[in-house]
């Protein structure tokens, strides 16, 4: 199917949905955790004219809340066959336990 079939057909759908009377999802509020910061090296660029910009991009991004994280469901699955045994085994061991502790033991449950 080609995007502008599927572009049309997810019109439709939306336009029958509203005119069943199906709720909008409201819009969730932007709580402001990632920034985007972009800074080019010219102060022009012109159109058609041939050239190089350089292009910086920043992306940060803070932790929200604890209060305001939402849960996770997390399952973790090891594998504990023979070829795991030894310092294979050790490593994913503590591997998950680093996990679980960047989790804050509030969250975790067995």
């Amino acid at each position: 199917m080609s995007r502008r079939r599927f572009a049309r057909i997810g019109l439709a759908v939306a336009a029958a949905a509203a005119g069943l009377g199906c709720p909008a999802r409201p819009a969730p509020e932007d709580p402001g955790l990632v920034q985007v910061e972009t800074n080019v090296d010219k102060p022009e660029i012109v159109a058609g004219k041939p050239g190089e910009v350089v292009l910086q991009v920043k992306i940060s991004a803070l932790q929200p809340p604890r209060a305001q994280r939402p849960p996770l469901n997390l399952a973790v699955v090891m594998d504990t066959s023979g070829s795991m045994d030894g310092d294979p085994i050790t490593a994913a061991k503590e591997a998950v336990r680093d996990l679980l502790a960047a989790c804050g033991r509030a969250t975790v449950r067995p």
